[in-house]
């Protein structure tokens, strides 16, 4: 499904003529709450961070680590521990040297420890991150939500549509139908996800 075809049933599901215009804002607004509400295998991306210092942004589209690892000498990964910021510094100042074995979040930095790259040879750390939906402006616009579960996506939206309208009858229904659907769609995931714990989210 892509965001025309969904605009479409919103507005089927509405039985209005007079919202086109508010569809865009309804649909953004689904988009929020499935942010926080999801975690599935097509919201995951993996890429390398290169560290010139301690600390490197988060990607734009971040959601939540899944897991970080460094490549270890006698080969394979080793997954890099999380700590809060209060325990960060402690474990910092205890181990000084060598590969990173800790990280933490900080404002929209990952920072990890201990660092013993450079400009000229950086630091590079593999991240698998649950990344945000991509925001539906075109028509033929979709994201991975909307592609594996697009009943999801319509009463994520209806709830923000019915709202709107004050049919509050049908909004509570929604509601239902979205709990409804969310509990599907986690079930169908827990086959497929590799069991690693999710680990700490901005």
């Amino acid at each position: 499904m892509n965001f025309g075809e969904l605009s479409d049933l919103i507005l089927y599901y509405l039985h209005r003529t007079d919202m086109d215009d508010k569809i865009p804002g309804f649909v953004e607004l689904a988009r929020s709450r499935l942010s926080k509400d999801c975690r599935f295998m097509g919201m995951q991306e993996y890429i390398e961070v290169p560290f010139t210092e301690e600390s490197s942004p988060l990607p734009a589209d971040f959601l939540e680590v899944k897991s970080l690892t460094v490549p270890v000498s006698r080969g394979g990964y080793r997954p890099l521990q999380f700590h809060t910021n209060d325990n960060f510094g402690r474990v910092s100042h205890a181990v000084v040297s060598g590969a990173p074995q800790f990280f933490t979040l900080r404002a929209k930095s990952l920072v990890i420890s201990p660092f013993n790259g450079s400009v000229d040879v950086p630091t590079v750390v593999s991240m698998n991150y649950f990344q945000r939906p991509e925001k539906l402006v075109n028509p033929e616009d979709t994201n991975s939500i909307l592609e594996e579960y697009p009943e999801l996506y319509l009463h994520a939206s209806l709830i923000y549509a019915h709202k709107a309208v004050q049919d509050h009858e049908s909004e509570q229904v929604t509601h239902q139908q979205y709990g409804v659907e969310l509990r599907s769609a986690k079930e169908s995931e827990i086959y497929g996800q590799s069991g690693s714990p999710t680990m700490l989210g901005v």
